[in-house]
């Protein structure tokens, strides 16, 4: 089953179309792999912020995104260069409180 790409924000897909060319192909690229499979092995949860996970774009670029499983929604919380504000000032389209919303809690394979 597919799932649907949805962008937590408006900046975030205006920051996809202002990635230099190379990067910006790429994450194009990344993105739509997300609907077939968004627990790709190269993605990696987020301990402290919920339900996000994030992916590599290059070497100094991430993807950060939530995966919603009940509605097989993707969000695309933001790409943003590898640094000390990569994980700051997250707008979230699944904030924590949000009930009705499921997503893993762990690494697919851990046995918890």
């Amino acid at each position: 089953m597919s799932y649907r790409i949805e962008y937590a924000a408006p900046q975030t897909y205006r920051d996809v179309k202002s990635l230099p060319a190379f990067y910006r192909r790429q994450a194009k690229n990344i993105i739509e792999s997300l609907k077939v499979d968004p627990y790709p092995s190269r993605s990696k949860a987020l301990r402290d912020i919920y339900l996000c996970r994030r992916i590599w774009l290059g070497d100094s670029w991430r993807i950060l995104y939530q995966v919603d499983d009940v509605e097989q929604v993707v969000y695309i919380v933001a790409i943003r260069p590898k640094n000390d504000e990569t994980y700051q000032s997250l707008e979230l389209a699944i904030p924590a409180h949000k009930v009705g919303h499921a997503g893993r809690s762990r690494e697919p394979g851990s046995d918890g």
